[in-house]
């Protein structure tokens, strides 16, 4: 007869064994999508000269809400976005260098509406020679959905771009030079130029071209170079390959007849940059919507739809925005149908337009790529450093069937990060308000990004500005988390705190519990530390383990040493100063440390020591009947008990019981007919209420535990004896037992974990007792 019992860790279904998901890991709240310092590239317009452009790496924060409560949690919304930790991307528009939150941008600011997200600091960058500073404003809400499970990440991003004039070719945008640390709050560098020169920054990010140094927030460029906008509006960037193909409702191209263009202008007031006329709304006027079509500017019939200078009178013009667009800015070689454009080995979706034309440009290995040249000298000298080069154009040649393309990766994730992530962008740029910027990028047309990185998955993220003395806290910010972080700051400024997901291995001998926790704040000192307490939810603590047994490590280094009772002057950097039970199971560990990181929360490793099968070689009862079995599961889990006594035993030494005392742990192993039901660990040393668990006797070892941990034993008795006197017997009760599921043969033994040595009794039914409660029974 089998009847549903408890199985540790384990429910029955029918005849299998099914894991549990564990209700203590939720879905994400966050991602972090942070870019590799090096490999992000931007293709913009179609003239060919800003293609290939490097993109400083630059993360950023977005809310995440899951339907499901915990894995998996398949696909989720972005709700929005969080500040980053170091190098705070919320900043008022007039001036970079201040950090702001929307509910105070005025007081922030200065003024109203003016607090926004950047999707990274002032970038320096060169086309055709000629090297220029853009900043990348969020303009909006930003959108989207990321699939937890696969890695997918679809961000919605509306940006505009402000194009500044560059101070030199080698200094576009202002530099933040000397910060030993970048992103870190702490503003160690000094701005090289700009409103800000002379001024402390902190570096955001370094440009891939050397010459252009390190980018910061603190350091904006001067308002008055600025010489253009963009508005790209909603960019649709993903991790999957996207591509765009001309069709015969695509423009056709002004500046080349007879060819398709994927990019052009409404005919409308706001003249959207569009792809088909589907893209545009009906105009003022009786002319229709067309993407590609002319509208008035100025005068008093401004923004209708027209074709001729007479359709706008008072003064107005009848045109098109933007420079007369064309596939590419090759020449044709009258050998193929459409402007020449040829992928080269080796083959990457790039093309080159074979027959020009070209530019004399410095190579990279001279260390100066952005400058345009006309000899070696004026890359530095470098032999061969001036080179000729094919300028890069799209390869549709403008044809019907043509396509452009860029593809994106998703990778699952392993523990809280899917490495690698490469997010795209494909769409269409729209015409700049600087018909100079236009002309040499070719705009309104196709701008390709791509950005390789890794996307982190975050159970809860929170940062706040805090004066010195003050107290960051994830508790309350959001749904419960099963480690809920605390950051008390002498020194006050920016505090983050993410809670993710452990990843990789736990360190030897330990298993993971609660979270990784990353927190970014401004360092300290051992003199006056940093304060930081994880309040730990009994529901992540294994039976057993306590606030004596957890242990916290830093940057994957401890377990960190206790310094109880310390508030200052910390004797080891970082330690422990307080171990707190917080009720209900509850826990609170609280470390001193001159310096935030990252930090996990780690419990000793229990090792198995009963076989999952019956093993042959244990010791058996020297009399028949003469060990008994007493098991009872009740509810509450309370009152349970399990009692075994094995009289009358085999012949057994001293010796043969090994060193419960320091060395050798113990396993009452439960077995039914499945296997192995139940095992129930007793460590060996340890302090049970004040006193050493176990203790030496004449004829061999006693084990006693009031506090019935770790796994509900209460007591042990171990005593040697020739056949027929040797004997053992072992109690336990309470929540901490793991009842096992009961079948027509249950088996017991108690095995020494070092020695292997085990004794063993079987039972089978019908038992003296079993009512489905209570199982009692003498051994075979």
């Amino acid at each position: 007869m089998i009847t549903l019992g408890r199985l540790a860790g384990f429910v029955f279904v029918g005849a299998l064994i099914v894991s549990p998901a564990s209700a203590s890991t939720p879905c994400p709240s966050a991602v972090v999508f942070r870019p590799d310092a090096t490999g992000s590239t931007v293709d913009a317009g179609w003239t060919g000269l800003a293609h290939d452009m490097p993109v400083n790496g630059y993360a950023f924060r977005m809310d995440v809400s899951c339907a499901a409560g915990s894995p998996p949690c398949g696909t989720c919304s972005i709700t929005g976005l969080a500040p980053n930790a170091g190098g705070n991307n919320q900043r008022c528009l007039n001036d970079t260098s201040v950090i702001c939150t929307a509910p105070t941008e005025v007081a922030d600011c200065g003024a109203a509406a003016l607090c926004r997200f950047f999707a990274g600091a002032p970038t320096a960058t060169a086309a055709g020679g000629v090297s220029s500073c853009y900043t990348t404003e969020i303009t909006g809400a930003v959108s989207g959905s990321v699939n937890v499970d696969t890695g997918d990440l679809s961000p919605d991003v509306p940006l505009k771009v402000s194009l500044y004039s560059g101070l030199t070719p080698d200094n576009p945008c202002p530099r933040c030079v000397g910060d030993a640390a970048q992103n870190d709050n702490v503003r160690g560098g000094t701005c090289d130029a700009g409103p800000r020169n002379g001024l402390p920054c902190d570096a955001n990010a370094t440009a891939e071209y050397p010459d252009f140094g390190a980018s910061s927030f603190d350091c904006p460029p001067n308002a008055f170079s600025k010489i253009a906008n963009f508005v790209l509006g909603t960019v649709p960037f993903s991790t999957a390959s996207q591509s765009l193909t001309l069709s015969a409702a695509s423009p056709t191209c002004k500046g080349y007849p007879g060819s398709r263009c994927f990019c052009d202008t409404c005919n409308s007031l706001g003249a959207e940059v569009c792809q088909s006329n589907a893209d545009c709304g009906d105009p003022l006027g009786p002319i229709g919507p067309i993407c590609g079509g002319k509208r008035c500017v100025g005068g008093s019939n401004a923004a209708a739809a027209c074709v001729t200078n007479t359709e706008c009178p008072g003064g107005g013009l009848c045109g098109v925005p933007g420079e007369p667009s064309k596939p590419s800015g090759c020449l044709d070689d009258t050998s193929t149908l459409g402007l020449d454009c040829t992928d080269t080995a080796p083959l990457d979706g790039e093309g080159e337009c074979l027959t020009g034309p070209v530019s004399k440009v410095c190579t990279i290995a001279s260390g100066h790529p952005q400058r345009s040249c006309s000899a070696d000298i004026d890359c530095g000298g470098m032999l061969g450093s001036c080179q000729l080069q094919n300028r890069k154009c799209y390869l549709d040649r403008g044809l019907v069937g043509g396509s452009i393309s860029v593809d994106g990766v998703a990778t699952p994730p392993a523990g809280n990060t899917s490495d690698p992530t490469t997010l795209t962008a494909l769409t269409c740029l729209s015409p700049s308000s600087a018909s100079s910027v236009n002309s040499v990028g070719g705009f309104p047309g196709v701008v390709r990004g791509s950005y390789p990185g890794q996307a982190i998955f975050a159970e809860e993220i929170v940062v706040e500005v805090t004066p010195p003395g003050g107290t960051v806290t994830t508790a309350g910010s959001g749904p419960a988390s099963v480690v809920e972080t605390t950051v008390t700051t002498p020194v006050g400024g920016e505090v983050q705190i993410i809670g993710t997901f452990n990843a990789g291995a736990p360190p030897s001998g330990y298993e993971f519990l609660g979270r990784l926790v990353q927190i970014t704040a401004k360092p300290a000192s051992v003199a006056s530390p940093l304060r930081i307490s994880f309040d730990i939810d009994a529901s992540e603590i294994p039976a057993g383990q306590d606030e004596t047994t957890i242990e916290i490590f830093r940057n994957g280094v401890g377990p960190i040493p206790n310094c109880l009772g310390a508030t200052q002057a910390i004797p080891n950097d970082p330690c422990i100063t307080a171990r707190t039970p917080l009720g209900g199971g509850d826990v609170r560990i609280t470390a001193l440390t001159s310096a935030a990181s990252e930090w996990t929360m780690a419990v000793p490793e229990v090792v198995a020591i009963c076989p999952p099968a019956l093993e042959p070689g244990c010791r058996s009862p020297f009399v028949s009947g003469k060990a008994q079995l007493m098991l009872v599961d009740k509810n509450p889990d309370t009152k349970d008990q399990v009692q075994w006594k094995w009289l009358k035993g085999a012949a057994t030494t001293v010796g043969e019981f090994g060193n419960p005392l320091s060395s050798d742990d113990y396993g009452l192993c439960i077995y039914n007919a499945l296997g192995l039901a139940a095992e129930l660990v007793v460590p060996a040393g340890g302090t049970c209420a004040g006193k050493p668990c176990w203790s030496a006797k004449p004829t061999g070892f006693q084990y006693k535990d009031k506090d019935l941990t770790p796994s509900g034993i209460s007591q042990i008795t171990l005593k040697a004896g020739i056949d027929g006197k040797a004997q053992i017997q072992v109690k336990g009760k309470g929540d901490n037992l793991s009842m096992p599921l009961i079948s027509s043969i249950m088996v017991v033994q108690l095995r020494n974990a070092t020695s292997g040595q085990c004794w063993t009794a079987t039972y089978s039914s019908p038992f003296d007792k079993f009512d489905g409660i209570t199982l009692k029974d003498k051994a075979d």
